[in-house]
């Protein structure tokens, strides 16, 4: 089954947690974990707990079940969250980013890893580019991971930096590149690292790893403990530096790193090695205290390395350079020496430099290989997906400017992931039209200000403020100024308590303590004048590229007035400015969020440490955040989604189809929930549901884990009934053997056909009842029979037995037989308590015959054999052969601890076990024929009826499926004979028969085939009727007709179906109707959010351009505020297929003497003229949008792909083949329609012959009969000349002459008898008002001239006039 389908521990969404505390977290990963189930969801959050070992669940194969998936049909994954965010950014073109935060050790960089490769995976597009970017940004990763990870006591391969990867992707989903942003490199690894950790990678693949002639060309020594920095640690279980260094090589020449800077990487990182192998000794310099470097080779070797001057670069290491201000502006130079400790240091400061901006360069250098801008992409017109991997919370024995940094950064994104939740649940709230209450959290903005606040200073800022102040002094007492002065600033806050070595922070994590011992040092990040001289005055050109922005910003600053020789930005204030731009570029993203867990320190597989894991869940604040999601309603679920999942709890909704809405359906699931009691049974009042607009929310997580339980038993239920319809199917071809067999047998013998039977199929069980199957199973374990059930059936079963009175009765009987037993069982007892008592069990190898009569009967007899005599059971026998408990070997009863004794419990044995028993435990009694027990004994009251009360003889039954239960009796045991006589005698047992005669006969036709016959007794005989049955005529009738009703079944099944297809078809179209119009709905509220965050800052919004505003909108004035992401495009788009490229263009096939025939011009609709049409190119690459012309053109110049695949929105709303789309291949290949004419004037009518001239006759008044003309020839009838006398009746020649004079100026036959009269008079239509009349009637011929009129202005194209054309009233001929 698939895995989405199997039952997995735990919940797989803590949000129905019904303790959501960080135990009950922990228990819930624990479980989860113990079974390689390692992501779990907090809603949309994901949670992923370290194995610690590799599970097979990241192949191609896991990552394509994701694909085009939501997030509740498949299992928690990582690979479920780069889909959300994929699918959200191509179908709602919006920046998606992906914030993964944890310890160190919990997984991150593997978390970004496997997201990365599945967006690699799952992106459209195969061109040469779009692979080479792919692989770029896959080989990033062990190339900055080289340089950037080492081992710790943690993690073998921690991430020391913070990284922001975008990905960037135009609409369709093809990578066309991406950057890359780094925070906070740990540049004190590279001098000291932890004791037991490594240092970085790089070094130690260079070291150990690189060949001999390599190490040898960069003066390494040969073994990696003769570094100070390398020593502490120097190899990893599992890790071959040799390989590493290969991969790092092959990552470098993928990512396109060009042999200069690929050459300086290792020179830098050799060069940093010799520099630490630099020691001090004191030295005496004047009346001050110096230093001097013990031994030079490796001063010499770094400076071969980075081609920089020994001499220099020795005295700087020696001395500094002061400058101080002199009388009159001038500037005074001193040199101060140093001693060893500050030679140290300088030399530390020197290696960090170094280090960490060839560490900017590489990542310079991978943000130029994926830079969209070289391959002519505009970064505007491309969308993101970020990657957020950084620093988890820390907290050590000792906390330095380090770790503040990184916590302060985590409280930021703690700040905006809770913003970020709570602003998402009140938008679905608000938009589903749900009632909630505001949640209560901890809002560590308070924390955040304690850090970075300006008014009052927070710590950063008092730290820049006294490193400014004694930027002269050493660090040790910047550090204690600094702790006092931060004492002093924030003693009244409540998150923050002054320690002997620092101050205590109260983080959301928990409280860390901060030694501030180191605090000036790390915070000032600058190199000394004079050693940044020294390095910008290198011959190697690749290295002073290096410092070039440095060099830049350092002249400048120096340029300023009164600001000559002031120090650059400190490391509070970059990281500061850093989490700034972070956090707005996350604000500007839809987020989704990985929590990774750190099992256990000890870094077992599968292991988890209860305190550690639960001590995480505290501070990545996951109990908040569970809290928040569940605040309001810990589950919702669009309707449609709830319908289909819990459907079978309704009857309304399942099996039938549910044709409602899918709201109406949730209603009716809900509904017939509430009525199966217990926790449900609050479903009934609405307090635990609520119906949103589009979704159902339930409050609490005890409803849904019912609700989901009871689905179970559901599905249980049906998994039950389709194993039986399997086996049903698996034994159809037998049951159709069977049958036939069975039909040959009685024809052979001249058994009469009944008419029920023809045409019956065999189906084997027929037991409906849950009672009745329950009996079977019992009576089937007590004969520990293992055989499956061949055959039951209690509905037409009845057992011919002789009554209380001795008469002949049917009783009813359950009747089931196995590959190896027969049963025969009786239903005692009331309804309420029903019970299956076992009358009869029979070995099928112990049947001899089975007798049957030659009528048209449901007689069955089933010979037992001679009765064989059992002897009366005798205790004594019983006891002696240790199958009886003796009474001395039992003191009390075993069931109700009763004492046996005088004063006590009586005993009993039970004759079904043979074991002792108080009398509560044994009131039932019955027979064992079978064991010699003739007369009714105690047995225990578990125990009753599991053994046959009935003695074994033949067994007369009456059923209508006789003949199956033959030949199943047959098929088993080959040796049964089948015997037909109307006679049958009866073999009956000594002791309890029940048989009521020795003989039974069949006489005259008579009864009803699916009642027992009547009996008449005989002497010793027993009579039976028999019905008269039918002929093979009438039973090949029966097949006939039967064969034509499962024909119209089949039939009305089959168009059942296909209404059943086409409603599911019209459904789901629906859906995504609803669906897309809610995305346009959000897609145009975040627009409006971005415009009003653009306002804010001062930039001009440009103006979305679509096909139809393009061709005459003016150029939009460029934004003053550039934006960090791509700006969100309204419409979604899908990813196009990859497709072969279309052939080229035929050539033009020369012309002809006789012209083709023209094509019909179509009218286009106007969705389509006004579509944005994106296509295909024959290279495969996307084009558009295009225009509904150029779209035309490129198909008919050849440049459209074989399939023409084409997508636009309202015409095809996904890529598909020209020829999918309705009518989109005629609309292509048809002609472009003519441009429209210009308007004639209205026609002038033929003037007539005109009578003599009249008098005018005076305007009549204005009334409701007469409306004035404005002008518009569309609005015009008809011209409505001076009243004249009634004409005289017209010929239909005549009129239809006027007609032609009027329109086409065609004559028409005149009739040769049709009395010839002058025309009337046609009036044109003046340039002024002109009054007409309305339509009066029809059929006259006044009001037919009108008619005329209103086709000669050309007023009506459909039969509809603009404004009087209502009803019969007025028609124009064509109408």
């Amino acid at each position: 089954a698939p895995a989405s389908t199997k039952k997995r521990p735990g919940l797989d969404d803590m949000t129905l947690l019904t303790k959501p505390t960080p135990q009950g977290i922990r228990d819930n990963l624990k479980e989860r974990l113990e079974a390689e189930c390692i992501y779990t969801y907090i809603g949309n959050v994901l949670v992923a707990a370290n194995p610690f070992t590799w599970l097979q669940i990241y192949s191609s194969d896991d990552a394509k079940r994701y694909m085009r998936q939501s997030r509740l049909d498949v299992p928690p994954h990582v690979f479920a969250v780069a889909e959300a965010a994929f699918r959200a950014m191509t179908e709602e073109e919006d920046s998606q980013c992906v914030i993964i935060s944890g310890e160190s050790g919990a997984g991150k960089t593997e978390a970004s890893k496997h997201i990365q490769g599945y967006f690699a995976l799952c992106s459209q597009g195969n061109s040469a580019e779009v692979e080479r970017v792919k692989k770029v940004f896959l080989e990033s990763n062990p190339l900055l991971e080289a340089f950037g990870n080492a081992k710790t006591l943690r993690n073998n391969n921690s991430s020391r930096f913070g990284k922001y990867f975008e990905l960037l992707f135009d609409r369709f989903g093809t990578p066309k590149g991406g950057v890359v942003t780094n925070y906070l490199l740990e540049k004190s690894r590279t001098v000291k690292p932890g004791q037991g950790e490594r240092n970085f990678h790089v070094f130690y693949q260079l070291v150990q790893g690189a060949p001999c002639d390599e190490r040898s060309r960069l003066c390494l020594l040969d073994s990696a403990e003769a570094y100070p920095s390398l020593a502490s640690c120097t190899s990893v279980q599992g890790v071959d530096d040799s390989q590493e260094f290969n991969d790092t090589a092959k990552a470098m020449a993928d990512v396109g790193l060009d042999d200069a800077t690929a050459d300086l990487s290792l020179r830098v990182v050799a060069a940093c090695l010799a520099l630490g192998l630099l020691s001090f000794s004191p030295l005496a310099v004047g009346d001050a205290e110096g230093s001097q470097i013990r031994e030079s080779a490796p001063l010499d070797a770094a400076c071969a390395l980075l081609h920089l001057d020994p001499t220099a670069l020795k005295e700087a290491l020696a001395s500094r350079t002061l400058e101080t201000m002199a009388p009159g502006g001038k500037t005074e130079t001193y040199q101060v020496p140093l001693n060893p400790t500050q030679s140290s240091l300088a030399r530390d400061a020197l290696v960090k430099s170094i280090y960490s901006k060839l560490f900017d360069e590489l990542v310079e250098q991978v943000n130029v290989a994926l830079d969209p801008g070289v391959q002519g992409e505009d970064d505007e017109e491309l969308l993101s997906i970020g990657v957020l991997d950084i620093y988890g919370f820390e907290i050590f024995d000792r906390n330095g400017f380090e770790q503040l940094s990184i916590n302060f950064v985590n409280e930021k994104l703690q700040q905006i992931f809770i913003a970020l939740t709570l602003k998402a649940e009140q938008e679905e709230y608000v938009r589903e039209g749900i009632e909630w209450k505001e949640v209560k959290y901890f809002n560590n903005k308070v924390v955040c200000e304690l850090i970075e606040a300006k008014r009052p200073p927070g710590i950063l800022l008092v730290l820049d403020d006294c490193c400014k102040r004694m930027h002269s002094r050493p660090g040790a007492q910047i550090d204690a100024t600094f702790r006092s002065d931060v004492a002093a600033s924030q003693q009244q806050h409540r998150h923050f308590r002054p320690s002997k070595t620092g101050f205590i922070v109260q983080h959301y994590a928990g409280d860390v303590s901060y030694d501030t011992h180191g605090f000036a040092e790390s915070n000032r990040d600058e190199l000394r004048n004079d050693l940044f001289d020294i390095l910008v005055a290198s011959s190697d050109s690749s290295l002073t590229a290096l410092y070039a922005e440095d060099l830049k910003e350092r002249t400048e600053r120096q340029s300023r007035p009164g600001k000559r020789g002031g120090s650059g930005p400190t490391a509070g204030r970059k990281i500061r400015d850093q989490c700034s731009e972070l956090v707005a570029a996350l604000m500007q993203c839809e987020p989704h969020y990985v929590r990774c867990v750190k099992t256990n320190d000890e870094k077992r597989s599968l292991y988890c440490d209860d305190e550690r894991v639960a001590h995480q869940c505290k501070y990545l604040g996951l109990p908040e955040n569970v809290r928040v999601r569940r605040a309001g309603f810990a589950y919702r679920t669009e309707y449609h989604r709830f319908l289909e999942r819990f459907k079978t709890l309704s009857r309304a909704t399942y099996p039938r189809e549910w044709t409602g809405t899918d709201q109406n359906g949730a209603r009716e699931i809900v509904k017939a929930a509430s009525k199966l009691g217990g926790v449900l049974s609050s479903l009934a009042d609405g307090s635990e549901t609520q119906f949103g607009r589009h979704k159902l929310f339930v409050k609490q997580p005890e409803v849904y884990a019912q609700l989901e339980k009871v689905r179970d038993e559901k599905f249980a239920s049906y998994a039950a009934k389709i194993a039986k319809a399997g086996r049903r199917s698996t034994d159809l071809r037998e049951s159709v053997l069977l049958s036939r067999d069975v039909a040959r047998r009685f024809a052979s013998i001249g058994k009469r056909r009944r008419a029920s039977s023809v045409d019956r199929p065999y189906e084997g069980e027929y037991l409906q009842d849950d009672a009745a199957r329950k009996g079977l199973l019992d009576a089937k374990k007590r004969a520990k029979d293992t055989s499956r059930i061949v055959f039951s059936d209690e509905q037409t079963v009845a057992q011919l037995v002789a009554g209380d009175k001795k008469e002949a009765v049917f009783e009813k009987r359950l009747v089931g037989v196995t590959r190896d037993w027969l049963y025969v069982l009786q239903d005692q007892g009331p309804a309420s308590m029903r019970r299956y008592v076992l009358k009869r069990r029979v070995r099928l190898d112990s049947i001899d015959a089975l007798l049957v009569s030659t009528k048209a009967d449901g007689i069955l007899v089933i010979g037992t054999g001679p009765p064989q005599p059992v002897p009366k059971a005798v205790t004594k026998a019983l006891v002696e052969s240790g199958h009886w408990e003796k009474n001395k070997d039992v003191k009390e009863c075993p069931i109700t601890q009763k004492k046996f004794g005088m004063f006590g419990a009586r005993r009993h044995h039970c004759r079904a076990s043979g074991k002792i028993y108080a009398a509560e435990a044994c009131e039932q009694r019955q027979t064992f024929p079978d064991a010699g027990w003739f007369t009714p004994e105690r047995v225990r009251d578990d125990l009753y009826g599991l053994e046959p009360t009935d003695p074994l003889e033949d067994l007369v039954f009456h059923t209508e499926r006789r003949s199956e239960l033959a030949g199943v009796i047959l098929r088993e045991n080959s040796s049964t004979r089948l015997v037909a006589r109307d006679d049958v005698p009866l073999r009956k047992a000594a002791q309890l028969s029940r048989t009521p005669g020795a003989l039974l006969k069949f006489g005259a036709p008579g009864g009803v085939e699916h009642m027992p016959p009547t009996t008449m007794v005989e002497g010793d005989a027993l009579v039976l009727n028999a019905p008269d049955g039918v002929t093979d005529q009438q039973a090949q009738a029966r097949r006939d007709r039967a064969d034509a009703r499962r024909a119209e079944r089949d039939r009305r099944r089959a168009a059942e179906r296909e209404l059943r297809k086409e409603r599911d078809a019209q459904r789901d179209a629906a859906r995504q109707e609803e669906r897309r119009r809610l995305l346009r709905e959000k897609k145009a509220r975040k627009q409006a959010e971005r415009e009003a965050r653009a306002r804010a800052a001062g930039a001009i919004i440009p103006t979305r351009r679509t096909a139809k505003t393009r061709r005459n909108a003016a150029p939009v004035a460029a934004p003053v505020v550039q934006q960090r992401a791509a700006p969100i495009k309204p419409q979604a788009r899908v990813a196009a297929p990859v497709v072969q490229p279309r052939a080229a263009a035929p050539p033009p096939i020369p012309k002809k003497a006789a012209p083709p025939p023209m094509k019909k011009a179509i009218t286009v609709p106007q969705e389509v003229l006004e579509g944005e049409f994106y296509w295909q190119h024959t290279d495969g690459e996307q084009r558009g949008p295009s225009t509904w012309k150029e779209y035309k053109q490129a198909h008919a110049s050849g440049e459209t792909n074989a399939e023409l695949l084409v997508y636009c929105a309202d015409v095809a709303d996904e890529w598909k083949a020209a020829q999918e789309v309705p009518q989109l291949m005629a609309y292509v290949e048809a002609p472009d329609a003519p441009a429209p004419k210009p308007p004639k004037p209205p026609p002038v009518p033929r003037m007539l012959a005109v009578p003599a001239a009249r008098e005018p006759e005076p305007e009549p008044e204005p009334s409701s009969e007469f409306e004035a003309w404005d002008g518009d020839p569309d609005s015009i009838v008809a011209a409505a000349p001076a009243p004249q006398p009634e004409p005289e009746p017209v010929a239909a020649a005549e009129v239809r002459s006027e007609v032609s004079d009027l329109t086409d100026n065609t004559p028409a036959p005149v009739a040769a008898s049709a009395p010839v009269r002058q025309a009337p008079v046609v009036a044109q239509a003046p340039a002024t008002k002109l009054k007409f009349k309305k339509r009066a009637g029809d059929g006259e011929a006044g009001t037919f001239k009108i008619d005329i009129m209103a086709a000669v202005f050309g007023s009506c194209k459909c039969g509809k006039l603009k404004a009087d054309h209502i009803g019969p009233e007025l028609k124009c001929p064509p109408c």
